[in-house]
Order: structure tokens, then C-alpha cells, then sequence
């Protein structure tokens, strides 16, 4: 679909921020030092897919290419602990098992691909 250009508030104030950790008490405001200040973006028109990427369309693109994902090459990805609500480094979680070992995606190729970087996304656009 075409998006038209124009502006847009990227990034959060003070105010948003305080807010976040004042919800999350095991968060770190480190965390989101990189959201302030919030600023305008400006961006040209552009095309983009009106669904997210599946995981049927990334499994399509890794037979394809052979390409293998940031968080295969680094074993393992960012996963959320439900229970204490922090995130941790999950040693062998990537795009095919994005909670780590045991879990999978059977079932779920009409899903949005998760445990991909902005370099796997850069790798499935070009």
C-alpha cells in the first residue's frame, strides 16, 4: 500500500518515560535512554506490504537464500519471562523457536515472523 509523506513525534518525553518505569518496576531507565528527546521525523513517500512478514513468508526466504538470522549466528535471542516480567537472553531462540528449545512454530505460518533484527528484515526486503 502507498503511505504519502509526512511528519510524525518519534521517540517519548519525559512524562512518557516516568510513566513506563513508574508501570514497570523491574525496568531500567537505561532501557529507553534512546527514545528521548522525542522529535519530529520527517520521511517520503513509500510502499510497504499491508501484513506483517509470516512465518511461512521467512521460511520462503530462508530455503530461498540460505540466509541465517542474527539470533541463529549469536545462539539465541531477547525472550520476556512472563512471570517475573523481565527480558533475558534465551540461549538457542531464534525465528523457528522464538521462546528457545521446546518451543516451535508449527501451526503458525499465517503468524508474524518474531526472534528477527533489523538486519534479518534488512536481508528479507532486499
Amino acid at each position: 500500500m502507498y503511505v504519502p509523506a509526512g511528519a510524525f513525534r518519534m521517540g517519548s518525553t519525559e512524562e512518557d518515560l516516568d510513566r513506563v518505569l513508574a508501570e514497570c518496576p523491574g525496568c531500567s531507565r537505561s532501557w529507553f535512554e534512546n527514545e528521548l528527546p522525542q522529535h519530529t521525523v520527517r520521511l517520503d513517500a513509500y510502499w510497504i506490504d499491508r501484513t506483517e512478514v509470516t512465518n511461512a513468508m521467512f521460511a520462503q526466504f530462508v530455503a530461498a537464500t540460505g540466509y541465517v538470522t542474527t539470533a541463529e549466528t549469536l545462539g539465541g535471542g531477547i525472550t520476556l519471562n512472563p512471570l517475573s516480567r523481565d527480558w533475558r537472553m534465551t540461549a538457542g531462540a531464534e525465528w523457528r523457536r522464538p521462546r528457545g528449545p521446546g518451543t516451535d512454530i508449527l501451526g503458525l505460518d499465517g503468524h508474524p515472523v518474531v526472534q528477527v533484527s533489523h538486519y534479518d528484515a534488512e536481508a528479507y526486503c532486499a
